[in-house]
């Protein structure tokens, strides 16, 4: 049941036609028969489906053809991805044939842009969605993939949701994190015509971003030097504001070692001492202190656990600041706390 077929040369679409140049062609076509599919020539029937939704039927289909039968719900999600489309000032065209051959389920374009939404329903592998994939992206710059199925590869290269038809309306869930496998909870919801609008928009990104600026805050308090007794301020703790990664601030030396290394710059913007490293003997890595402002000597980490009382919340705001994302720390997160995810905004 495509959306899409042609007449004396020109193509079709059943979703950008009005009450009237719908009618008007129903009543041409009961004349002329003048409509045809162009994957095999044969008559294309005018019809609305039981939910509403305007498309071309075979009237008799040539055993040559190679379309597949569609679902209703197939057919009216492109039908809405393809108005959506038209409504954001893009042009849409459904049952998009590629030059590889294979048949894209809506494409659309503006200007140098151009985005292929694939809706699909049956279930399929992630070895096949792959291989699709790759066909798919030869033709658009971006490749959205929505998938009825509760379990799919989803990550920075396949861009990958989930659809459901619920009372009456799509719903595309945004996973959680980089997904392999089944979620019980999705991040976002939203309805399906909303998502291809901020799709379209540039709103839907792969987070956290690349060279993007990562915000910290930075909580500290009063301690006291174990050496010359002086009272000083003590950095505590860091809280890395990173979408999906765990808001609470932590105690500033378990911060991944690129966060160390942007440390040891900041402590005259913190009007802290200047911090020392000790190495630790068995892993050889770097070990980071407060260093006291008086006599330069180290604060131990237990002196700063004993000011917040064990916790690392009890800080007070020292200042917010912020560091590049490069792929290193986007790494450290990755292996630390942080799921990379696609966030639509």
């Amino acid at each position: 049941m495509p959306l899409h077929c042609i007449s004396d040369g020109i193509d079709i679409y059943a979703y950008k036609l009005d009450d009237f140049a719908w009618a008007e062609i129903r009543q041409r076509h009961k004349r002329d028969r003048h409509l045809r599919f162009p994957c095999c020539g044969a008559i294309a029937v005018p019809k609305v489906s039981s939910r509403g939704t305007r498309f071309f039927a075979h009237f008799r289909k040539d055993e040559k053809c190679t379309s597949a039968p569609e679902s209703w719900l197939h057919l009216l999600a492109k039908h809405q991805v393809a108005v959506a489309a038209q409504s954001a000032g893009w042009d849409a065209k459904t049952e998009y044939p590629l030059r590889s051959g294979h048949v894209a389920d809506v494409f659309v374009e503006r200007a140098q842009e151009s985005f292929i939404f694939e809706v699909q329903l049956q279930k399929q592998n992630d070895e096949h969605t792959a291989f699709r994939h790759s066909i798919y992206q030869a033709g658009a710059k971006k490749c959205v993939w929505l998938f009825k199925q509760p379990s799919f590869r989803s990550n920075r290269e396949i861009p990958a949701f989930n659809i459901r038809y619920d009372a009456d309306r799509f719903i595309v869930g945004i996973p959680p994190r980089e997904m392999n496998s089944a979620v019980v909870k999705w991040s976002d919801e939203l309805e399906l015509s909303e998502f291809v609008t901020k799709a379209l928009a540039g709103r839907l990104n792969w987070v956290p971003l690349i060279g993007g600026e990562v915000p910290i805050r930075l909580y500290g308090l009063n301690g006291t030097c174990p050496q010359c007794k002086h009272s000083d301020r003590l950095l505590s703790s860091v809280q890395l504001l990173v979408d999906g990664l765990d808001p609470s601030p932590i105690w500033f030396w378990d911060s991944p070692v690129q966060i160390l290394e942007w440390l040891r710059g900041q402590f005259h913007s913190l009007r802290v001492g200047r911090f020392q490293e000790r190495p630790i003997k068995r892993t050889g890595e770097i070990f980071l202190t407060n260093g006291c402002r008086h006599c330069g000597a180290e604060i131990p980490n237990w002196v700063v656990r004993k000011c917040a009382q064990q916790n690392p919340c009890a800080g007070t705001l020292f200042g917010d600041a912020s560091i590049t994302l490069d792929e290193s720390l986007a790494a450290t997160l990755k292996r630390w706390k942080q799921y990379p995810h696609w966030k639509i905004g």
